[in-house]
């Protein structure tokens, strides 16, 4: 949308014999050459699987997407909303997530969608690993459990480069996200849904070609869907010079302010270009209703959608994801009650579509496969043979039968839709081996608890999370002693959005997820952590003493308190500051935290300066990432009372500048004895070694993980979720650390500051 809302066997005449090697099983099969010869190829390609086997993978061959078996494929699907802002709309009855992609793939409800497109906001959510868990992977095990194809959509609207979103934005996305599905064929990638300026294809090409080729480095097969500017209106521009790369479709969004359905103009905006280039429609949508369109996507089904849906079916190279399925961005399919539009609206008319064309150019699985899609609906479909005619379905409730004849069809899908929940079903074709599969249970999982954050007390941690989820009638808290778990159910049934969790030791981590209950559970949100103490301090922005003009507001989540405050982006002209002054019980050694609500317009250069007793330290924060989290900046000596203190300012700041909560920690965490004379070395390696201001990490992922350094004294001087591979360490002293990552039992390793 344009609003933010917006072998072949030797044959000897009697007998021939197949070896077919599988993962799990090997099979000799001799067969008479009597034998009727497109019974024997369609068993062959069935052999082996009892279960649901992986979707085709998706590749590009010319200006066409094709399957595994070099199919030629349609994509027909739609968009669903971005879960970030499915508890936004105050006139909607809002429906979770998951009911939204089960109607995708449950043909009782007659949509027969093959693919979704998971728009991906990061509106609010500007750290990878945390919209991955909340927002992203959730929905994508869904829609592979159904056997659907998801496309993965970074859904900024924005300008791009040095006027809008930084490159390192959308590559540290990418470089977090796409590895996470390198081997699941059931996603691709749209790497940034609408750019808009600079309207220069060139610009563009530098911009994004980067992440392109980071993408293809760790996830080969992907297919990668690429926009361009002027909200993605330039594949004419892709033709004339495309992106390197394989497996890349280019994305045009059409709307009707771009003019008539024609022929003519639908061959200049896209039609010309998808003869040459792979062109796929991510976005396309009208309602004639006014409370459900606006000046851009106010059209009707007779003007419009028609002769729009003409043009495509002549035009299978095309493939599509209709906007929207939803009943609050616009133009959506549903009125605000859920009830499917029809009329000059487009909801009944995509429907309908998508029925006629349910069997046209789909991709074919390599071999028999079943999806439980609903309580009451299982998808079976297998690879098509040209030697049959009809294909026999049979359903059995026991393995190995007996089997009961449900259908005979002629196409290579069908749907099950007379079924019990949570019951197993067994099914053969035309005779071959078994499938099986077990329906849902009923009811649907509400929408993930996002935003969860955490304020340690002495011996409490105080949990909160971000508004109600849709769907959910309570929460359940989970609580571990290592970030990879086991988490622990330690509290269930909770109706409001804060729980406070009194049975913890002071100066020891504790790591927490939640989970949504509504007609089921859903999954486990992000990791969050923090350690209770008996000498926490808090300073939060409104005790903090302003020079300058700052603003409150709560616009965005992850703040501490009741808001916090902003610059108004006025760092050009500087001047701004907010002093925080903790009134300290003791002298001591305090750890010094910050936290602010990220966005992708905050500035990447905050500086923080943090005066302590007989010195100061100057940071430049990054406030784009690392959203509501505590971001340790380091270990300082302060006096009792008040001298001591931070002063965020917004000198030269590139963006805007949050001033919101800072926390001082008597807490000068040491490592035992045993663990500093046992680190050594491990399949961590530590580089460049002596350093200055960066280290590199091999030999392990570190993205996710708790990265804390450690100086010789075993104090610790830093505590991070890894983000890349290269952690700046500029500002520690000169000396010896170590390194632990993921907990002291996990690796370990040290280096030298110079």
């Amino acid at each position: 949308m344009k609003s933010i809302f917006r072998k072949k066997a030797s044959v000897d005449g009697r007998s021939f014999f197949i070896f077919l090697k599988f993962k799990y099983c090997l099979f000799t099969v001799k067969f008479h050459f009597l034998m009727k010869i497109q019974n024997l190829l369609f068993v062959l390609l069935l052999l082996c699987f009892t279960g649901h086997a992986q979707v085709s993978w998706l590749h590009v061959d010319g200006n066409r997407i094709k399957d595994s078996s070099g199919n030629n494929v349609t994509l027909r699907g739609v968009s669903i909303l971005a879960p970030e802002h499915n508890n936004e709309c105050t006139t909607c009855a809002a429906k979770p997530i998951s009911e939204m992609l089960q109607w995708q793939a449950d043909a009782g409800r007659g949509w027969h969608s093959r693919i979704v497109r998971l728009q991906v906001t990061c509106a609010k959510v500007s750290d990878p690993a945390q919209s991955f868990a909340d927002i992203i992977d959730p929905y994508v095990q869904q829609a592979i459990a159904k056997g659907l194809y998801i496309i993965v959509d970074l859904h900024f609207v924005s300008n791009y480069g040095s006027g809008g979103i930084p490159q390192v934005y959308v590559m540290n996305f990418w470089k977090y996200v796409a590895p996470r599905y390198a081997n699941t064929p059931n996603v691709l990638f749209e790497v940034y849904n609408e750019p808009i300026n600079p309207d220069v294809w060139t610009t563009w090409k530098s911009y994004i070609q980067p992440v392109i080729d980071t993408i293809r480095a760790v996830a080969p097969r992907n297919i990668i869907l690429v926009g361009g500017p002027q909200w993605s209106t330039r594949v004419n521009s892709a033709a004339a010079n495309p992106m390197t790369g394989a497996n890349l479709v280019y994305v045009y969004h059409i709307y009707p302010n771009q003019g008539a359905a024609t022929t003519a103009n639908l061959d200049t905006k896209f039609g010309t270009s998808a003869q040459t280039i792979p062109v796929m429609l991510t976005e396309f949508g009208w309602n004639d209703n006014s409370s459900y369109s606006d000046g851009v996507t106010h059209g009707t089904t007779t003007a419009w959608g028609t002769p729009f849906r003409t043009y495509l079916d002549a035009h299978p190279e095309i493939g599509f994801t209709g906007y929207i399925f939803d009943n609050y961005w616009k133009p959506q399919y549903f009125d605000w009650s859920w009830n499917l539009m029809s009329g000059e609206n487009q909801g009944l008319f995509m429907q309908q579509w998508f029925a006629d064309k349910q069997n046209s150019d789909q991709p074919q699985p390599a071999q028999l496969s079943a999806y439980g899609v609903s309580p009451t609906a299982i998808n079976l479909s297998w690879p098509a043979d040209t030697a049959v005619t009809a294909y026999v379905i049979k359903r059995g409730t026991v393995s190995g039968g007996p089997y009961t004849t449900i259908d005979s069809v002629t196409g290579t899908n069908y749907a099950d839709t007379v079924l019990t929940a949570n019951t197993t079903y067994y099914y053969v074709v035309n005779n071959g081996p078994e499938v099986q599969a077990t329906t849902t249970g009923t009811g649907f999982a509400p929408d993930l608890p996002m935003y969860l954050t955490s304020e340690a007390g002495n011996q409490t941690i105080q949990l909160n999370w971000w508004k109600a989820a849709v769907g959910a009638t309570s929460y359940n808290v989970y609580r571990a002693n290592d970030v990879t778990g086991p988490y622990s159910l330690i509290a269930s049934g909770l109706t409001g959005t804060t729980y406070t969790d009194a049975n913890v030791t002071n100066d020891v981590n504790y790591y927490y997820r939640i989970s949504s209950v509504g007609g089921a559970e859903s999954a486990l949100g992000h990791v969050t952590e923090d350690m209770p103490s008996a000498n926490i301090v808090y300073v939060d922005n409104t005790a903090a003493v302003a020079t300058g003009t700052w603003t409150g507001s709560t616009s965005s989540p992850g703040y501490y308190g009741t808001n916090y405050s902003t610059d108004g982006n006025t760092g050009a002209t500087g001047g701004k500051s907010m002093r925080y002054s903790p009134n300290l019980p003791v002298a001591g050694a305090y750890d010094v935290y910050m936290r602010w609500s990220s966005g992708t317009n905050r500035a990447s250069n905050t500086p923080v300066d943090v005066n302590y007793d007989g010195g100061s330290n100057t940071y430049l924060i990054n406030q784009q990432i690392d959203n509501g989290v505590w971001k340790y900046l380091g270990t300082y000596d302060f006096a009792a009372g008040t001298s001591g203190n931070v002063l965020i300012r917004n000198d030269s700041a590139n963006g805007y500048v949050i001033a919101d909560g800072v926390k001082f920690v008597l807490h000068p965490e040491t490592v035992s004895d045993t663990f500093m004379k046992t680190v050594k070395s491990s399949a961590l390696q530590i580089y460049p070694n002596p350093a200055r201001n960066t280290i590199t990490f091999s030999g392990v992922d570190v993205t996710g993980k708790y990265i804390t350094i450690y100086d010789l004294s075993g104090v610790r001087k830093l505590m991070v979720v890894g983000q890349q591979q290269t952690l700046d360490v500029s500002g520690l002293k000169a000396g010896m650390y170590f390194v632990v990552i993921g907990g002291v039992k996990q690796l370990t390793g040290n280096f030298i500051k110079e």
